[in-house]
């Protein structure tokens, strides 16, 4: 029996051409991805017979799929209006892609319920594959922080495609998936209503729902709905410069952006909602400092930009 290290995790993941048709799969589709975990589920179907001397009852298994789940960074492109290097995860994902030669050049990323393209996906924890296909996946919730990198979690749910097999640990090229921009108050902005706020992080839950729907045809995975929010950890604004309570007892809706602009186009990335509502600040402490964790909520979809904003 090989004992093996917990942390040899390799994904390979494409875009179908016929969905739920499983694609061949090679080191060129490789995706480089934080703290990966594959698992195969099941669900028992049982007969409940009358037991009279107890015990369990045997079941039958239906319902395989495969769910595969990580993070990535939030990276850009090799240059400004070209897609991303995670562009055909954040498309199965359910975003659409639209890329703009500029000026601005930029790629813009947009959730959507329906209408997005299917996947086929490997998993290989240390030699054994796990495969799906007919996949599409969710992105859960990202993450900004000051002096961090921003990122996001996934979960990616495909019909199994037969037992898992043995192979060798793949060692595909992932140099094309750079190191992350960490975010700094020198490249770093984040507005509110147009007011400029003294940002400590945004956690935001896409609250997207993923399911595996099976009928006589076929089995396939489709998003069941979507409502985005967050928490907006602030240093707590002057009454007077961003009056936020007063926002919230009117239920105003403000234009939210966090811009980064690092100098190189090709790094820059920016979020943006048009309409977001906020909730009542909760006073917290960050290392011995009054911060505020306001809720918010998106009543519009976000736009994700990488490359230029203006």
């Amino acid at each position: 029996m090989p004992v093996v290290n917990f942390d040899v995790r390799a994904l390979r993941h494409k875009i179908e051409a016929v969905e739920g048709v499983a694609e061949a799969l090679a080191g060129a589709d490789a995706l480089r991805i934080i703290d990966g975990s594959g698992q195969i589920q099941r669900d028992p179907v049982t007969v409940n017979w009358d037991k009279p001397n107890g015990g369990a009852r045997p079941f039958v298994p239906v319902r395989g799929r495969v769910l595969i789940s990580g993070q990535t960074p939030l990276l850009g492109a090799s240059a400004a209006g070209s897609a991303i290097v995670y562009s055909a995860l954040a498309r199965n994902c359910g975003h659409t892609e639209v890329l703009t030669a500029g000026p601005p050049a930029n790629a813009e990323y947009t959730p959507v319920l329906q209408g997005f393209p299917s996947a086929t996906g490997f998993f290989n924890h240390a030699g054994e594959v796990l495969r799906g296909a007919g996949g599409r996946g969710r992105y859960t919730s990202f993450f900004f922080g000051i002096n961090d990198f921003p990122r996001v979690g996934f979960e990616w749910l495909a019909k199994l495609v037969g037992d898992p097999i043995e192979e060798p640990i793949w060692e595909d090229d992932v140099s094309a998936f750079g190191q992350p921009v960490v975010l700094t108050e020198d490249n770093l902005t984040v507005t509110l209503g147009g007011v400029a706020l003294e940002f400590v992080s945004l956690t935001m839950d896409t609250g997207t729902t993923l399911s595996l729907a099976y009928h006589s045809e076929n089995s396939v995975t489709r998003h069941g709905g979507r409502e985005v929010t967050g928490t907006l950890k602030v240093y707590r604004p002057l009454i007077a410069t961003a009056p936020i309570r007063q926002l919230v007892r009117t239920a105003a809706l403000q234009p939210f952006l966090l811009d980064v602009v690092t100098g190189t186009a090709a790094l820059d990335m920016s979020l943006e909602a048009t309409n977001v509502q906020m909730g009542e600040p909760q006073p917290t402490n960050t290392d011995g400092l009054l911060t505020w964790d306001i809720p918010v909520t998106f009543t519009d979809d976000y736009i994700l930009r990488f490359g230029s904003r203006t």
